[in-house]
């Protein structure tokens, strides 16, 4: 039997270029800043990986900073489309697989809410192993609270699964993260969704 997310991978899998048409390609407002502030202090030479890259919009533009990202995706789909852009890129499924490396900042934008609180937090282990002292973990997650499978992005159904401010600290504070910021965001064209920003440090 599948899993939810599974079932979720499999709806990026095949619908890799619905998500494409139907997301911004370009970066603004409370997402663009959140970025900006998670890359703030690192140095030219960092080493940054990607969990979930997806159409590569946010690796681009950390890169047109300076930066070169590693970019990763558990969809085989978009490591080859990423690939075809250029971008170095590679199959990772987050769950299942090691993360081999050490890095200044693993970054993950909208990924995480396709896991559950259990799965998020097999991740977020992982990500803390494999960041420098003093690395970041920067990542989103929808708030809210429970689970919903929704099918309007991709014509396929994706899980959902929400937070709380309270959840997300609880999980930080827990795995030994020495300290963070969340920030609240909005976006125009995700009408009603709130996401949460997160920046942690080892």
């Amino acid at each position: 039997m599948q899993t939810a997310n599974q079932k979720t991978l499999y709806a990026y899998e095949s619908q890799s270029q619905a998500y494409i048409n139907k997301t911004p390609d370009h970066l603004a407002g409370g997402m663009k800043a959140w970025i900006d502030t998670a890359l703030s202090g690192l140095h030219e030479g960092a080493h940054i990986l990607e969990i979930g890259s997806g159409n590569g919009r946010d690796a681009d533009y950390i890169e047109s900073l300076g930066y070169e990202v590693e970019c990763s995706d558990a969809a085989q789909s978009f490591v080859s489309a990423l690939l075809a852009k250029g971008f170095n890129a590679r199959l990772h499924n987050a769950i299942l697989d090691p993360i081999i490396g050490s890095y200044d900042l693993i970054f993950a934008n909208a990924v995480l809410p396709h896991f559950t609180h259990e799965e998020s937090t097999l991740v977020t282990s992982k990500v803390l192993t494999a960041l420098k002292p003093r690395g970041r973990f920067a990542f989103s997650l929808k708030k809210g609270t429970g689970e919903k499978w929704c099918t309007e992005k991709l014509g396929a159904p994706v899980c959902y699964h929400f937070w709380s401010v309270k959840q997300i600290e609880t999980l930080l504070r827990n795995m030994g993260f020495s300290e963070w910021s969340i920030t609240q965001d909005a976006p125009d064209f995700l009408e009603g969704d709130v996401w949460l920003q997160v920046i942690a440090y080892k």
